[in-house]
């Protein structure tokens, strides 16, 4: 694969990562207070993980490492904001589809 080619693939998964890491950031912020990600969607981020995971795979299997380097920063953020989701569910703050519960709203 030709240096453009690599140069390209780099820059796409650069700009991927830096479009959700304003959502990693409030996720980490958020830990300790589930409620504040009422509204996101764990269907969507499981998606974005499983993304993330495929490119790490297929971009080292033709060893393009500008692939794999961003994703490895976006799959464990997208682990962050499920485990902040799956603890405001546990905690009663978030109901199934992220919404917040009346216990939250009180």
């Amino acid at each position: 694969m030709s240096i453009v080619f690599q140069l390209i693939g780099g820059t796409a998964a650069l700009l991927s990562t830096f479009a959700f890491l304003p959502q990693i950031v409030v996720a980490w912020k958020a830990r300790n207070n589930p409620a504040a990600l009422a509204g996101v969607s764990a269907a969507t981020i499981m998606m974005m993980f499983s993304n993330a995971t495929l490119w790490i795979i297929y971009n080292a299997s033709i060893e393009n490492w500008w692939g794999v380097l961003p994703n490895t920063f976006v799959a464990p953020g997208m682990v962050l904001i499920l485990w902040v989701l799956w603890k405001g569910r546990r905690e009663g703050v978030l109901g199934p589809a992220g919404t917040l519960t009346t216990q939250a709203r009180t």
